[in-house]
């Protein structure tokens, strides 16, 4: 089949995929990742190995995308819409799932610091969109269900930044760089740091400057497209974090420029097919035969992700003093994981070729889990928090 054809096949069979899981209350994440399986080298084999070939890039386009997104959050109006107390409670909350899930996986496992390191960093992300699709389907309401919003809205942006770090250390340590002592690798990455923060300031002035005379939607669309495309391919150029330098370019421009939310807003009328195609081909890449091998350290993950996310948002809503409610069933609401920590997965394989594998696919059986069983979570939480009524 060619590669034309693959990815017909495949925007097509998501949406028949979609469909049909629907009606037995499956998330649509789930339903892609699944067709991705069905459709993939390990069963039907229907893509091609060309557009499986394409995997690593997709995923850098479509992280780019979430990352720039994610950095249009830190403007100076949104964090003084969302409060401090979102603020401190969702940076908290991540902190202790990452510590906690990288401290477990380092010593209950094999596992070296620094892929540990990478687990509790992509154990920090949440699903937003799953956690507001439970939102509006029981139309919950109340001060928990705005306080979920906020947090959620910046589980993922946290959870990138400490992945950033982690990705950081791990291939420094990987590469040997800390070989002469912490500080040579502490300066390795601050260089990498540093250059990607530069490399996104870039970005950000190129549209500062040139966006006002792009007035047309469609030269809008293209010009922000190739820029984003310009300081994603800029990053992997000199091999730094294409994460970090989109989160810099979308904080930056949406501080720097009032106006320039139109972009984003372009933006976001051409990302979904490209995520659909980033779910799907993160299931084709799954090998089924690996999941025999899932063991402790999928047991681990899971069990200390919960624990992660349940006690760090006890312990920030005891730092916010919160209501009792947001203290003992926020963990729960955070429970779903889908598209960000697939994404951080797949780019962590790419940077590990050995170790990563292994990473990827505990991740994505992990998300299918969470994606099953989290919104479930959500629903109670809401439930108890009197946010929605029992018997909806």
């Amino acid at each position: 089949m060619n590669t034309i054809l693959s990815i017909g096949v495949l925007l097509l069979g998501a949406l028949v995929a979609e469909r049909l899981v629907a009606r037995i209350k499956v998330p649509g994440v789930t339903a892609y990742i699944l067709l991705g399986v069905l459709l993939g080298p390990s069963l039907f084999n229907m893509l091609g190995s060309e557009l499986i070939d394409v995997s690593d890039v997709l995923s850098n386009i479509v992280l780019g995308f979430i990352a720039f997104h994610i950095g249009g959050n830190f403007s100076g109006e949104n964090f003084r819409k969302i409060g401090s107390s979102v603020l401190v409670l969702s940076l908290i909350e991540t902190s202790i799932t990452f510590l906690l899930v990288m401290g477990a996986i380092f010593l209950v496992t094999a596992e070296p610091l620094y892929m540990a390191a990478v687990y509790g960093a992509i154990a920090a992300a949440t699903a937003p969109t799953a956690t507001m699709m439970i939102v509006m389907q029981y139309n919950a309401r109340g001060a928990f269900t705005d306080l979920l919003l906020g947090i959620v809205s910046m589980d993922d942006a946290w959870g990138v930044i400490i992945f950033s770090f982690a990705l950081f250390f791990a291939v420094g340590a990987d590469a040997g760089t800390g070989g002469n002592g912490f500080f040579t690798l502490l300066s390795h990455v601050g260089l990498e740091l540093l250059t990607a923060l530069l490399i996104g300031t870039l970005a950000a002035f190129i549209v500062r400057f040139f966006g006002k005379y792009v007035q047309r939607r469609g030269d809008a669309l293209t010009f922000i497209l190739g820029t984003l495309l310009f300081c994603t391919g800029t990053a992997l150029y000199f091999d730094v974090s294409a994460l970090m330098a989109n989160i810099v370019f979308g904080a930056v421009i949406i501080n720097l420029e009032p106006s320039s939310f139109r972009f984003f807003d372009h933006l976001k009328k051409i990302d979904w097919p490209l995520y659909i195609m980033f779910y799907v081909l993160v299931g084709a890449n799954l090998k089924l035969e690996l999941l025999s091998s899932l063991g402790l350290v999928a047991i681990v993950y899971v069990l200390f992700r919960i624990a992660g996310k349940v006690l760090g948002a006890y312990v920030g809503a005891r730092a916010c003093a919160a209501d009792r409610s947001v203290r003992q069933y926020m963990g729960l609401a955070l429970m779903p994981q889908a598209g960000v920590a697939l994404g951080l997965a797949l780019l962590a394989k790419s940077r590990f070729p050995e170790m990563g594998e292994m990473l990827f696919v505990t991740i994505t059986a992990t998300t299918i889990l969470y994606e099953m069983v989290g919104p479930f979570a959500t629903r109670y939480a809401l439930v108890k928090s009197g946010d929605i009524e029992a018997q909806r």
